[in-house]
């Protein structure tokens, strides 16, 4: 808390002197290198740089970054990172150690800084470019980035988080491979079993398999057999393997401080909140509701010319997260009374579908940052009787 205060009272402080006398970092993160540009506040190049990911080039440019504040008399150091989750980590940490001003920049953000470029082009000059556009132009909707975003729990969970999504990725794989054989050894049996999701669809998929491999068929449908069976097995592995993560996850998030919001928020469960702790790693610093729903891609983006005012969906939050609340307004729809009751409030207003869905989004996404603020567990409103 203490580092996104002195971070909240710097920014205020840029604001009122302009940020005309600030430094501006952009930064594209990748493996083995990264692309830096360092520009003043109207986006002339100061310095470009391309760095190995290792203590020492990044030490480097620091002194850099340093000799050019002086040389320049530059007041401030504002620093953004493209993603900052994958790529971006072990840098932001080195920077951390010396700059407070440091703010992650949504990866949508830059593609569409890109997409203002005639030709189109993808290089990692256009995407620092891109960082810095959104350092100079919208600062105050991107969030800083805290030494409590590296805490161990989120990094763990983002980890788990990641793997788990790359096995049920290849679940998803390896049923439709199974369709995909069965359908040429059986049409008939596939409109039967139309999905391969329970152990019993395994178990009977394997049984007709083998007793194909004893009958005396053509090549290809004993191949197609044995392809199946094969797939089945790794199913189970993959299978295996998912239930471990969770439990993985189950166990840590109990003993975690967050437990308060699994047991009382319907619609999400542990691995929903590994995921959004995974995405946010730090509620602190966000520092109002607003920044969190952008951040979401949640809040609408305002269009006005003269009398004419429209509101247009935001599209450069994280899309993961976007994803995340969708699902739960869907669930909660379906399962509590309160975001039923609200969902049908605003169909009657005169919202479709679709725009009311995303209102209970939003209205999810204020809830959920309130409880991670305030540490608290959700409460059911008591609806009245008609």
């Amino acid at each position: 808390m203490q580092v996104i205060e002195q971070s909240k009272i710097q920014l205020a402080d840029l604001l009122i002197n302009n940020l005309n006398n600030a430094l501006f970092i952009g930064i594209d993160p990748h493996k083995f290198k990264h692309h830096v540009m360092v520009t003043n506040r109207n986006q002339d190049v100061l310095k470009e740089l391309e760095i190995a990911n290792n203590h020492s080039d990044i030490n480097l440019l620091i002194q850099e970054i340093l000799k050019i504040k002086v040389r320049y008399s530059f007041n401030n150091i504002i620093i953004g990172i493209e993603g900052y989750h994958g790529n971006g980590e072990f840098i932001t940490n080195k920077l951390q150690e010396h700059f407070s001003l440091i703010y992650e920049v949504p990866v949508s953000r830059t593609s569409s800084y890109r997409k203002t470029n005639v030709y189109r082009e993808k290089t990692d000059r256009i995407d620092s470019l891109g960082v810095i556009n959104s350092l100079t132009q919208h600062l105050t909707e991107l969030s800083v980035i805290t030494k409590n975003s590296n805490t161990s729990l989120p990094l763990i969970l983002n980890d788990l988080v990641m793997t788990r999504q790359r096995f049920v990725r290849q679940r998803i794989s390896v049923k439709n491979s199974i369709h995909h054989l069965m359908q040429h050894i059986d049409p008939e049996y596939v409109l039967k079993i139309k999905t391969f999701n329970t152990k019993k669809s395994w178990k009977l998929t394997n049984t007709l398999c083998k007793q194909i491999l004893k009958s005396n068929l053509p090549l290809e449908i004993n191949n197609r057999a044995k392809l199946t069976i094969r797939n089945i097995k790794y199913l189970i592995q993959v299978e295996e393997n998912i239930s471990d993560l969770e439990k993985e996850i189950k166990d840590i998030l109990e003993s975690s401080k967050y437990m308060y919001l699994i047991d009382s928020y319907k619609g999400i469960g542990y691995v929903t909140l590994a995921e959004i702790l995974s995405l946010i790693y730090d509620i602190d610093r966000f520092a109002n509701p607003e920044k969190f729903c952008k951040y979401c891609g949640i809040a609408p983006i305002s269009f006005s010319s003269g009398n004419s005012k429209k509101f247009h969906s935001n599209k450069f939050g994280v899309r993961e997260l976007r994803t995340i609340f969708h699902t739960i307004a869907v669930v909660r729809v379906r399962r509590c009374p309160e975001d039923k009751e609200y969902y049908e409030r605003h169909i009657a207003r005169g919202k479709t579908k679709k725009q009311a869905l995303i209102l209970l989004m939003r209205k999810n996404a204020l809830t959920v940052y309130a409880l991670l603020r305030k540490k608290q567990a959700y409460v059911t409103p008591v609806l009245g009787s008609n």
